[in-house]
């Protein structure tokens, strides 16, 4: 025993409590390389999500190319202006149901061309005239309807709309939403 009271004796040592200066400063070291590598992980990960939202919202308040009218007056119409919209949709339909069921006919009829496993173009441009007639035909009857129903939303809002169904480098600067 020494002076000291402690033991000359060497310690008795496991391997798994026995770590040298050298192997716990390299374990520390990969830790630290873990630690680095997770963080700049959840960084990269998070600008992605960030970056994601932040382009959803503003395409969301940005419409792409073009919106089509139903579209444009869900966006950019007053909710009397909607209204009126739907109203003349259906009043449109209630006053011509043989059309509607004349458009349901032709698609159906070119559903079954196009399921067909040899179509012929022959018959595939054949169903789509009878489906442009049929649609044209509905469409005519439904146009009066709408354009008086636009025709009573208020001027910016028509200015919002138009500007909707344009093709952005022929948009105002003026209708904003």
């Amino acid at each position: 025993m020494s002076a000291d009271g402690f033991s000359d004796a060497p310690r008795r040592t496991t391997p798994e409590t026995d770590l040298g200066h050298s192997e716990l400063a390299a374990q520390v070291r990969i830790l630290r390389r873990w630690v680095i590598g997770l963080v700049a992980l959840v960084t990269f990960l998070a600008g992605g999500v960030v970056g994601g939202a932040a382009i959803w919202w503003y395409q969301a308040r940005q419409p792409g190319a073009t919106l089509g009218l139903a579209r444009a007056i869900q966006v950019y119409g007053d909710p009397a202006g909607r209204r009126a919209y739907r109203a003349a949709l259906q009043e449109g339909r209630r006053a011509s149901p043989q059309l509607v069921r004349d458009v349901q006919a032709a698609r159906a009829a070119f559903a079954e061309i196009l399921a067909q496993p040899a179509a012929t173009p022959d018959a595939v441009q054949a169903g789509l005239g009878r489906l442009r007639q049929a649609e044209v035909a509905l469409r005519t009857g439904l146009e009066p309807r709408v354009a008086r129903a636009l025709a009573d939303v208020p001027a910016d809002r028509r200015r919002a709309i138009a500007d909707a169904i344009l093709p952005p480098a022929r948009r105002s600067k003026a209708a904003e939403p």
